[in-house]
């Protein structure tokens, strides 16, 4: 079985990509079925692999990216000192070769303990590209055809590449603040007036949402969730999860 996956490290530059029209792929490209390994190490890489439905261009190629997800043991405000999620300055790519399955291996990304998050999960997605990788004076092409396309806009419009780091906890207790005063505000304008039908199902709906957010803040979720290309012609194919086993109990 023939399997050829590139791997490429690239600086955290930002580069511009030529959008690139999703109907250049020669077949529809189907949802694929990952398979992912079970209670995988925290201390070592991780080779998930799918078979290709459809087919891309020549020079088309995949990639994976995870992000942790709702890990009870920190949050934003006392980020894990492990991975958050997986390398995105050094990504494996995909070609299709026949009938073959593709294989994808995620390191984690760069932390104090240098390994993915004991009992934590993480989503991960399968990211389908229809042309070659950009290759220029800077951003050189290892192989024939290989370098990292890691590059994302995030609010504000801003363009990142490599991995986007977690805000800042000034900006945190910030928005915090601010979303507190304005709910602040909208309790006092309803007291005042008699409740309604309407009113105390806003109510409701506001409070549960209250208690989900109260969740969320208890548990650190990677920001922003999956990142989302700036290459509008990339599409996501699959969407996984890796599990990692809980520390033994002393």
């Amino acid at each position: 079985m023939l399997r050829v996956v590139y791997v490429a490290a690239v600086a955290t530059v930002v580069w511009v990509v030529t959008g690139l029209s999703s109907t250049q792929a020669t077949a529809p490209l189907g949802p694929v079925a990952v398979q992912v390994p079970q209670s995988p190490p925290v201390t070592q890489a991780v080779t998930i692999t799918f078979h290709p439905r459809g087919r891309l261009p020549r020079r088309g190629y995949y990639y994976a990216v995870i992000v942790l997800e709702r890990y009870e043991q920190a949050s934003l405000k006392t980020p894990p000192s492990c991975a958050v999620s997986s390398d995105m300055r050094k990504t494996a790519y995909g070609y299709s070769r026949g009938n073959h399955r593709i294989h994808l291996t995620l390191t984690p990304a760069e932390s104090a303990s240098n390994h993915w998050c004991p009992g934590g999960t993480y989503t991960g997605a399968i990211y389908a590209v229809p042309h070659k990788p950009p290759c220029n004076g800077y951003y050189s092409c290892y192989g024939k055809s290989a370098v990292n396309g890691s590059c994302w806009e995030v609010e504000g419009g801003h363009v990142v590449c490599g991995v986007v780091a977690h805000p800042k906890e000034e900006q945190a207790e910030r928005e915090a603040k601010e979303n507190a005063e304005r709910e602040a505000r909208e309790r006092a304008e309803h007291e005042t007036k008699q409740p309604s039908e309407t009113e105390a199902k806003e109510k409701a709906e506001r409070e549960a949402k209250e208690r989900a957010e109260a969740r969320e803040a208890a548990s650190y979720s990677y920001p922003g969730g999956l990142p989302k290309p700036i290459d509008h012609s990339t599409h996501i194919v699959g969407h996984f999860a890796v599990r990692f086993p809980s520390p033994p109990s002393s």
